[in-house]
């Protein structure tokens, strides 16, 4: 959106029954990154999901990230060094029920780290 609130340009995925944003981060170039989730398998499986798009809506890049299980990225942060950072929850990783998740990714959507945090 413009500073008016006109809408300068929209992505909606192919089916939106299947794949959710949950959080957004603009970049200083001014292409912003989305993450949710996507259902691998419908109502068995999410998987975390990360979008990047240039500042002219362009699609960069989209990456899935997580395991087996239930994972979503629930939110997301731009770091001083072009990282990003995504907070979400995981079923796949960590002690074994829904713990906290939070990973790393590099400017081009590679996993940097991760760390879980929970109970078991």
């Amino acid at each position: 959106m413009d500073p008016r609130g006109e809408i300068l340009w929209e992505h909606v995925p192919e089916d939106p029954q299947v794949e959710a944003g949950r959080a957004i981060t603009v970049l200083p170039d001014g292409g912003i990154v989305v993450a949710g989730f996507s259902w691998k398998e419908v109502l068995v499986d999410r998987e975390a999901k990360v979008w990047r798009f240039s500042a002219e809506g362009s699609l960069l890049w989209e990456k899935f990230y997580g395991g087996a299980r239930n994972d979503m990225g629930e939110g997301i942060a731009h770091l001083a060094d072009d990282s990003l950072v995504v907070v979400g929850s995981t079923l796949s990783k960590g002690a074994g029920k829904t713990d906290v998740w939070t990973f790393g990714l590099s400017p081009e959507g590679d996993l940097l780290w991760e760390e879980t945090f929970g109970a078991p």
